[in-house]
């Protein structure tokens, strides 16, 4: 189904929220300012213009289905994120199934848990999505995210990866731009950030598990650290371990 339309709310004191549980694919061709939030329960919710689905709250998936945001090749920003009431949370999908242009999903909320996957490809998409945290707030990552995309951490926000627990937690594979606090939470599991994911910036690092954190990229602000302590940002010069 496709509404090119815009949204108004005209009255006093009304809210317009949006439920889709079709199992089929909602596009929305304009972008949107309703205040009562965005529900996909079941199904693809595709993106044909900046913040379609508004900026307010969004809940992917419910019990025993996938919700999907599909970028679309635009950006979407969000004022709250969960997943639906009996919802697998690592199932509920946000990518892009463009051929010809990134996109940048942004959570602009509160303190939460981000337990949805972050993906490239959707439908045969062949561009990037990245991944943007501007909030003063605390966000614990739970899914294991694969985008390629540039993270970036603004100076107030305190990004965490996994929490205290056995998990495969990530952010995605890219570049990470870090202004804030990024922790690295992920209990037994030993964190190899691929030679992609180079971690740049002035923001502290802080190792508050027992799982090693060892980067393959030259470039990174990481090299290997394998006991909890907090760690200064270092020269793009560091040498990962062998």
């Amino acid at each position: 189904m496709t509404f090119d339309g815009a949204f108004a709310e005209t009255a006093a004191n009304t809210k317009i929220a949006i439920g889709y549980a079709g199992g089929g694919i909602l596009d929305f061709g304009t972008t949107n300012v309703y205040t009562g939030g965005t529900v996909i329960s079941s199904g693809t919710a595709r993106l044909g213009a900046d913040n379609a689905f508004s900026v307010g709250a969004l809940t992917l998936g419910g019990s025993g289905t996938v919700g999907i945001l599909d970028l679309g090749g635009f950006n979407q920003s969000v004022s709250a994120f969960s997943t639906g009431v009996g919802a697998v949370a690592v199932s509920q999908l946000i990518g892009n199934s463009s051929t010809t242009a990134d996109s940048v999903f942004t959570y602009a909320g509160g303190s939460t848990t981000f337990g949805a996957t972050i993906q490239d490809s959707i439908n045969g998409g062949t561009r990037k999505v990245g991944f943007a945290l501007p909030s003063a707030a605390t966000v614990i990552i739970g899914g294991a995210n694969t985008y390629t995309g540039t993270t970036t951490i603004a100076g107030s926000a305190t990004v965490q990866i996994g929490n205290f627990d056995a998990t495969s937690a990530s952010l995605g594979v890219g570049p990470i731009v870090n202004s804030g606090t990024l922790i690295f939470a992920r209990a037994t599991n030993a964190y190899v950030l691929p030679a992609t994911n180079i971690v740049s910036g002035i923001g502290a690092i802080t190792l508050a598990s027992t799982g090693a954190v060892t980067s393959s990229a030259a470039a990174s602000s990481i090299a290997r650290v394998s006991s909890p302590s907090v760690m200064s940002p270092v020269r793009p010069s560091c040498r990962p371990s062998t």
